[in-house]
């Protein structure tokens, strides 16, 4: 074979070579996250080059890959730049020029560039790492592969607590997403002491509202919930101390239109179109709770039925005695009472979200 013919082959060889780099063949059990994973990319890359509108890939499809660019970092709740440097071996200077950076300031969820030639940086997760340790962070970044399931194994969670505290109406998840972490159910987090219990003594309504120097107490409803159902049967049992006749399956399409958890948004919205005063408020607090229910106004609150990070569950503040919230639970009973700090534990991971309502 002449030099020239050699050469020529050569150069063809490396040119298949190459384009057989940058392509992928879908085998049986193959899902976009999972070569994603495999090849370094990401799946909206691989959605992006392939021109998939979906998740969907049959067996036998070729992928062109994304060409390999540089690798990059989320910065988690106690990194800095110089102890990214450290760990990708690059200096503190060289990651200012790549990511435009004037000083040293980072935040979380903040992507850096690392460079071209460096490997991809591992998001730790180890809960024994003491800088990136799981409950340190508030946020996490939702990575090809990831499924609320691990997610919730990881932080040591549920699922639901996850949904709520992120407003999920679906279990699927996107590359990139920003999903705020619920407290955490561990030795370090304050759990509750007593627990839901039975008052020995109510107040005595003798009407639909009872208000005294030191208590208050109301008549509203009480409707044992089906599955997954407490948003709707507590916003029931909130209707009937107005005087509506109505079981929680009356708006239960409404309240969870994709058959998810409900939303405090989408109660303030079907209270609102009833004629109801219902703001969504946040950040509360237990002296506010008590203003409300004694001028009248029932409240329902977000928090984790029994245990902090398990399951979140909506409730019907009815009343208050010294030391002591009533309240009306779609899974505990018509009256069940927390302590005053059992009460603002159980909330405090969902955000003090709490709706009262009152007759506009």
């Amino acid at each position: 074979m002449s030099r020239p013919r050699r050469l020529l082959t050569l150069l063809l060889t490396l040119v298949l070579a190459q384009a057989q780099a940058r392509t992928y063949t879908v085998v049986p059990g193959d899902s976009l996250s999972r070569i994603a994973q495999q090849t370094g990319t990401t799946v909206a890359a691989l959605q992006r080059n392939n021109a998939l509108r979906g998740d969907l890939i049959r067996v036998g499809e070729r992928l062109q890959l994304p060409e390999a660019g540089p690798a990059t970092y989320t910065v988690l709740p106690g990194d800095t730049l110089s102890g990214i440097a450290q760990r990708v071996r690059r200096t503190v200077v060289a990651l200012r020029r790549d990511n435009g950076l004037q000083g040293d300031l980072i935040y979380p969820g903040q992507v850096l560039t690392l460079g071209q030639d460096v490997p991809p940086l591992k998001q730790a997760r180890s809960a024994h790492d003491p800088v990136t340790s799981p409950w340190k962070r508030t946020i996490h970044t939702v990575q090809a592969g990831d499924t609320l399931y691990d997610l919730a194994r990881t932080y040591r969670t549920s699922i639901q607590a996850l949904m709520v505290v992120n407003r999920l109406n679906t279990t699927q998840l996107s590359v990139g997403q920003a999903l705020r972490l619920p407290a955490a159910p561990d030795a370090t987090v304050q759990q509750p002491s007593r627990g839901l219990f039975r008052p020995a003594q109510l107040p005595r309504a003798q009407s639909r509202f009872h208000r005294a120097a030191s208590e208050a107490y109301l008549q509203v409803g009480y409707e044992a919930q089906t599955w997954n159902n407490c948003g709707p049967a507590a916003v029931a049992s909130v209707l009937r101390y107005f005087g509506k006749e109505v079981t929680q399956q009356t708006y239960q399409r409404k309240l969870r239109p994709s058959g998810g958890y409900t939303s405090a948004e989408d109660i303030a919205r079907l209270l609102t179109d009833l004629g109801y005063e219902a703001p969504v408020r946040r950040r509360g607090s237990l002296a506010q709770i008590r203003r409300e229910v004694a001028a009248g106004r029932p409240v329902l609150v977000l928090q984790y039925h029994s245990e902090v990070g398990k399951v979140p569950h909506w409730r019907v503040v009815r009343g208050f005695k010294p030391g002591m919230v009533v309240m009306s639970d779609s899974l505990s009973g018509a009256n069940v009472a927390l302590t005053d700090l059992d009460f603002t534990v159980l909330w405090r991971g969902l955000g003090h979200v709490y709706i009262p309502v009152g007759a506009l």
